[in-house]
């Protein structure tokens, strides 16, 4: 009897590979091996890599567990970017594709929609809310792929002191020689890096309240 595949087995599978090998190493005949059938059986239910794609971002995109309901724009916005990098840290290998494919099905957009009315309920302007949606993601994005994006070319790149030359930038040697043997590992990593975060949605979120003119 031969195997009955849905179009999210094959989603559910290049996401799994993707987490495991990559987004480079996604492909139709990857997903396929995975499934255990012929490649061109998935063409019933994705027509190419391109939709495929598209339909990984999807249920990425999906998987964001955005908040029904905050008491204030700030806190809204705090708690999408809290959502946004878990994400981020669940699919490491995956989140480029997230941050750089554009929000376009209506699925994406009706599920990200009550996130977004908080611009609106805040009394920004209509002119000045695509600029603060997508500053707020644009940030969002940079800071995150530097987080937790795998380097090109070099997919375990590990921690070594950058060498500076003691003539060259003595502020940058004091910093380095205060961090010398206390880089945060572990749990006290995670708390540090989490910290960090929530210090830069922070002074976002005040410089766009300042710039916009709300409370």
């Amino acid at each position: 009897m031969s195997q009955i595949i849905t179009r999210d087995a094959i989603v559910e599978a290049a996401i799994a590979i993707g987490d495991e090998k990559g987004l480079e190493r996604v492909s139709m005949r990857a997903v396929a091996g995975r499934l255990g059938v012929q490649a061109m059986s998935l063409y019933h239910h994705v027509r190419n890599k391109a939709e495929l794609l598209d339909a990984i971002h999807e249920h990425l995109i999906l998987e964001l567990t955005l908040p029904a309901e905050s008491p204030t724009w700030e806190a809204a916005l705090r708690s999408a970017a809290g959502a946004y990098r878990a994400l981020a840290l669940r699919h490491p290998n995956l989140f480029v594709l997230v941050a750089t494919r554009p929000i376009s099905t209506p699925a994406e957009i009706a599920h990200i929609a009550p996130t977004l009315m908080v611009f609106d309920e805040a009394g920004i302007p209509p002119e000045q809310q695509l600029f603060s949606v997508q500053s707020f993601f644009c940030a969002l994005n940079g800071y995150l792929l530097a987080e937790v994006a795998p380097t090109p070319g070099h997919p375990e790149v590990p921690d070594s002191p950058i060498p500076v030359p003691p003539e060259g930038a003595p502020s940058v040697l004091t910093l380095l020689a205060s961090l010398d043997g206390q880089q945060p590992s572990g749990t006290a990593g995670e708390n540090f890096l989490t910290a960090s975060f929530d210090t830069f949605v922070d002074v976002f979120l005040t410089g766009l309240a300042e710039r916009l003119g709300v409370q």
